[in-house]
């Protein structure tokens, strides 16, 4: 049963991912502002940044840098990527999942990470990296109740996608790297990598 359930739920992650990857979800965008300060709050005894509203903007712009604007997945995208994700689940496998929130203040955390700055400058100035660190918080943090790898991976997929890169991984390649992602043996620069190598350029961007 265990192995039948994991098999169908697999197929999510493709499926979701492109159809979520075509849509203009909720972003943020705009400019930067300070380092690493917020408030605590996460209940891990890690600081949670505070949200701005109006989103953030990079500032280089080379080959897999932050192009001058980036976009940016708001709380409202994350959480309609996960009610797809368990809805799509649930048609495969006839399991049904409750979509709730465990941590709220890592999932704040996650979409924060991504913009964040340090005495001037980027934690993460190369896209790839933002969006590993996106799916990695997502996925260790353990946001929600369930699907946390495939909501994750998704995750992922779709903000590349807004910014212009297609995610070409196959069902059992992004398993696999969640799986990874999940019982630490990846790092940011190994999903980051990843992500690289299994993308695209999209030509309309």
């Amino acid at each position: 049963m265990k192995r039948s359930y994991r098999k169908r739920a697999r197929s999510t992650y493709s499926k979701v991912a492109k159809s979520l990857s075509k849509r203009r979800l909720n972003v943020e965008r705009g400019s930067t502002h300070g380092e690493i300060k917020g408030r605590q709050g996460c209940g891990c005894g890690r600081k949670v940044p505070s949200v701005s509203r109006r989103g953030y903007k990079g500032e280089q712009n080379a080959i897999g840098k932050t192009s001058k604007e980036v976009k940016y997945l708001t709380k409202e995208a994350v959480k309609e990527i996960h009610l797809r994700v368990l809805s799509e689940t649930e048609k495969k496998t006839h399991v049904h999942e409750r979509p709730h929130i465990l941590n709220p203040g890592m999932l704040e955390m996650a979409l924060e990470l991504p913009k964040k700055r340090l005495y001037g400058r980027e934690l993460y100035p190369d896209l790839f990296e933002k969006a590993a660190v996106l799916m990695r918080e997502l996925i260790v943090g353990h946001v929600f109740e369930a699907a946390n790898k495939r909501t994750g991976y998704i995750c992922a997929v779709v903000f590349l996608r807004q910014n212009g890169y297609a995610v070409t991984g196959r069902a059992e390649e992004a398993e696999d790297l969640t799986i990874g992602i999940a019982t630490g043996r990846y790092d940011i620069k190994y999903i980051a990598k990843w992500l690289k190598k299994h993308s695209r350029r999209i030509s309309n961007h």
